[in-house]
């Protein structure tokens, strides 16, 4: 489970969606990456079965799928301990564990637009926003100073600032931020933010 654990951490801390296929005999092992998936797993990250078709039980048993074998990958629900206290007030009122799941993934995105508003509100100064903003729209640094009037250096210093402040927020990731992962995160806040205006 150690093993297991740091491999998906790993992945998550470089930002890595990760796909688990939990099948085969190895219940216990099933039971471990279940685990593992409830405490790393964020909402982009899934959890498979694999069924190959016509096996039973006391059939052969062989450890690698055949050419010919039909299978399928099943995707497994996650209900992720970070949202337990609320998840677990929403079950008791809800019948159906799919509707559970789509209650937590509407939580979470809420949750991940938060954080972003926080970070744009609180890291930013007025003037970083701004640079942000038009780099989030795919402006260019020449593009992003003609814009605001200002000079392409000043617009870059900012944007050095960013990221560093960026790489905080991430918590000390093992990678540097860059323009690429700043609209990544940031254009859907901005986008939607237009959207609510």
């Amino acid at each position: 489970m150690r093993t297991l654990y740091q491999e998906v951490r790993e992945a998550k801390v470089q930002r890595q969606v990760v796909n688990l296929c939990i099948s085969g005999g190895r219940k216990v092992m099933g039971i471990m990456g279940m685990v593992v998936a409830q405490l790393l797993f964020g909402p982009d990250d899934k959890v498979w079965h694999l069924v190959s078709e016509g096996w039973h039980p006391g059939g052969e048993r062989h450890l690698h799928r055949r050419p010919d074998e039909p299978t399928w990958l099943v995707p497994v629900p996650v209900l992720r301990w970070s949202e337990a206290a609320t998840l677990l007030q929403a079950v008791a009122r809800l019948d159906d564990p799919q509707e559970v799941l789509r209650w937590q993934e509407k939580l979470a995105a809420a949750e991940e637009m938060r954080r972003r508003r926080d970070f744009v509100e609180r890291w930013l100064t007025p003037a970083e926003r701004e640079v942000v903003e038009l780099a989030c729209q795919g402006l260019d640094n020449a593009s992003i100073a003609s814009r605001l009037h200002k000079q392409e250096q000043t617009v870059a210093n900012q944007l050095t600032q960013v990221y560093a402040k960026l790489e905080e927020w991430l918590g000390f990731p093992p990678f540097k931020p860059d323009r690429s992962m700043l609209i990544a995160e940031f254009a859907p806040y901005f986008v939607l933010r237009r959207e609510r205006e």
